[in-house]
């Protein structure tokens, strides 16, 4: 089919139409073409703030990195303090229970020599109950030779003492016979002396003798010889006996070769 020829006018409606139709989708696509630039700006926008706080995020993971990386280094730290505590606990350990150890080898030792030291005490106890045994018996016997002994002391004490008494009386006898009887004279400064040396007193309660100088003494009152110390002060007095008399607070002297009273003070 051959092609028609198209008149003047037509083709300027034509041409009309077309840029009519041109401007519309011009102002169209214009529009478009903003709204999508609105949505780059703001896509934009979304993504520079998306990358802020991914920004903020990773300095934030950063520190926290940081700050765990120190507590593990601390933690590492503390780890290895820990376990250099633990082996020296460890050798503590070993080494108490070494000396644990010997303490039971020794407390066992100690056990059987005191379990041998029983056996010993246990023996020497047997033998020290017979020992004894035979002691009360031989303690026994012994008394009995005591009492025997003590009696024939007694006897043989009072034999001696009546040889004494009547070898005593023999002598006073024959020294009133022979020897005269002369009274010791003392000054009143010698007095005072002896009585100061003796310091008797007298007492409600004491026993009288009844003596009087030239008699014989009282064969109750125990008689001592003079001490030195006083003889020392007073040499007549050497070599005599004295008893005190404290129902009257004198001091009597005696002389020994008859018993005669020589002075009372």
């Amino acid at each position: 089919m051959a092609d028609e020829p198209t008149s003047v006018p037509e083709l300027n409606l034509a041409d009309a139409l077309q840029r009519g139709i041109g401007a519309r989708l011009d102002r169209r696509f214009a529009g478009v073409h903003r709204r999508i630039y609105l949505a780059v700006v703001l896509l934009i926008a979304a993504l520079a703030a998306g990358a802020c706080a991914l920004w903020f995020e990773f300095e934030s993971l950063k520190d926290e990195i940081a700050r765990v990386k120190a507590d593990a280094a601390a933690i590492s730290e503390q780890t290895a303090d820990q376990k250099a505590r633990l082996d020296r606990l460890d050798r503590k350990l070993d080494d108490s229970l070494a000396e644990t150890l010997r303490a039971i080898r020794s407390f066992a030792d100690q056990a059987a020599r005191l379990d041998r030291l029983g056996e010993k005490l246990d023996k020497n106890l047997a033998d020290t109950t017979r020992t004894v045994s035979a002691s009360t018996d031989q303690t026994a016997r012994l008394d009995a030779l005591g009492e025997k002994l003590d009696k024939n002391l007694a006897d043989t004490k009072r034999a001696i003492q009546e040889s004494g008494s009547r070898v005593e009386t023999a002598v006073s006898t024959v020294a009133q016979r022979t020897a005269p009887f002369v009274a010791i004279t003392l000054s009143a400064e010698e007095r005072e002396v002896i009585r100061k040396f003796f310091g008797v007193r007298k007492k409600s309660d004491a026993v009288a003798f009844e003596a009087r100088v030239g008699e014989i003494a009282p064969g109750a009152a125990p008689l001592y010889p003079v001490p030195s110390l006083l003889y020392d002060h007073v040499p007549k007095i050497k070599d005599h006996r004295f008893f005190a008399d404290e129902a009257e607070g004198t001091i009597v002297l005696v002389r020994p070769e008859d018993n005669r009273i020589v002075a009372v003070i």
